[in-house]
């Protein structure tokens, strides 16, 4: 059986990955980076960092579109496990800002044209 050769001797903050969102605009509304809110809508896990809430200070109405302008700082984590890297391994899965809607306090998937 093959070994993921994974040890965890001394993990240091180097060695964390992470996903930094610098700044949360909506084109026509506005930076809205300082309303950004920590929400953990499966578990109350405070320490959850993963997923962030804001409200929009003009709602969208149906069929109408808006643009988002974000820019964010990835760190892969050393443990490829998911996603990060490992000598000259890199997985880079899943490691981007991903829009969706939070209703009724469960998370909905956007549409995506085909």
């Amino acid at each position: 059986m093959g070994s993921r050769d994974v040890r965890y001797e001394k993990w240091e903050d180097k060695y964390y990955g992470a996903d930094e969102i610098k700044s949360f605009e909506v084109v026509g509304q506005g930076d809205l980076t300082s309303k950004l809110e920590y929400i953990q809508p499966d578990d109350g896990n405070k320490d959850d960092k993963s997923v962030v809430q804001v409200v929009l200070p003009k709602a969208v109405a149906p069929g109408e579109s808006i643009q988002f302008k974000i820019k964010f700082h990835d760190q892969f984590s050393r443990d490829p496990a998911r996603t990060g890297w490992k000598r000259d391994f890199v997985l880079g899965g899943q490691w981007f800002p991903k829009g969706r809607r939070l209703v009724e306090r469960c998370l909905e998937l956007p549409s995506i044209p085909t």
